[in-house]
């Protein structure tokens, strides 16, 4: 049975009926090595696959029958645990990735013969990937037309020597989770990965901002490591961070105080140059990001 909260996110799908479970019988042994998410699987019992609705906010997916699965994956040349189960947005192809060990839904990269870039881990499961997906906002084509909230703050980059003296004074560690709240070009989130070993997500209203963030993650090499979502800073749960990095304005940040109250016991909060109206920020420092031009840097502990 489909769990509610999948059956809502495929409501509005163009199902292809006729599941033929049994093509999984004949399918070599390093494709069944691969673990299928159970309620993937509950899924195309059910549909055999599913076309999204697409639109300019609309979630949008394909999902390939399962006996067309091997022969797409051996088609593409996927190495050896990653499996192509379908596609979504424009160029990006929808896989089964294995090869850490545990399996999750991830989009990849067909723009080239042979390269299987990860763009994004969507989660481990059917259900995680949609929602995921389900905040990556519009398709990202230039006649898109552009609908819902707008920025409240226009894209400022915050100078490199800045961002790694932030994630410094946020005593960032290998493993943790770094939440960038306006992630602009993902620099934050990137750095946090390819320079402390850690993990992080970068949330921003604007869609070609988001497109150039997983460019350049691609290119640092850390796309396994990062994503982007295209998401209203005040609605975003807070609660999986261990550092949340602001460069917003104060208001903004005053606005975002009730979130920033729920972060988990131990968890940092690093700003440049713009403190938190009514919060002392439990440390700060000065950092110089050209000769003679200093940045502040400002730090707070949860709990507030």
């Amino acid at each position: 049975m489909l769990s509610p909260e999948l059956a809502r996110l495929t409501r509005n799908f163009h199902m292809r009926p006729g599941a033929l479970p049994e093509a999984m019988a004949g399918w070599p042994a390093a494709v069944t090595e691969v673990p299928l998410p159970a309620d993937y699987l509950e899924f195309m019992r059910f549909s055999n696959g599913a076309y999204g609705q697409t639109g300019d906010d609309g979630l949008w997916i394909r999902l390939d029958p399962l006996e067309d699965v091997v022969p797409m994956t051996r088609g593409h040349r996927m190495p050896d645990g990653l499996l192509l189960i379908g596609g979504t947005r424009v160029g990006d192809g929808l896989a089964l990735d294995a090869r850490s060990g545990q399996t999750q839904f991830v989009t990849i990269s067909l723009g080239w013969w042979g390269a299987h870039d990860v763009l994004d881990p969507l989660g481990a499961t059917l259900e995680s990937a949609l929602q995921t997906l389900e905040t990556m906002g519009p398709l990202p084509v230039p006649w898109a037309i552009r609908s819902g909230p707008r920025p409240d703050i226009g894209f400022v980059p915050t100078p490199q020597p800045m961002v790694e003296a932030m994630l410094a004074a946020a005593n960032v560690r290998p493993g943790e989770m770094v939440y960038d709240l306006g992630c602009g070009d993902g620099r934050v989130v990137t750095t946090a990965a390819q320079k402390f070993g850690a993990r992080g997500v970068g949330f921003d209203l604007d869609i070609e901002l988001i497109q150039v963030a997983r460019a350049i993650a691609v290119a640092a090499g850390v796309r396994h490591s990062v994503t982007f979502r295209r998401a209203d800073l005040f609605t975003v749960d807070l609660s999986p961070a261990d550092v949340v990095s602001l460069y917003l304005l104060r208001d903004i940040n005053a606005r975002l105080l009730p979130q920033l109250k729920r972060l988990k016991p131990g968890a940092r909060v690093v700003s440049y140059e713009f403190d938190i109206p009514g919060v002392p920020a439990a440390r700060s420092a000065l950092a110089e990001y050209q000769p003679g031009v200093q940045g502040r840097v400002l730090v707070w502990d949860a709990p507030f």
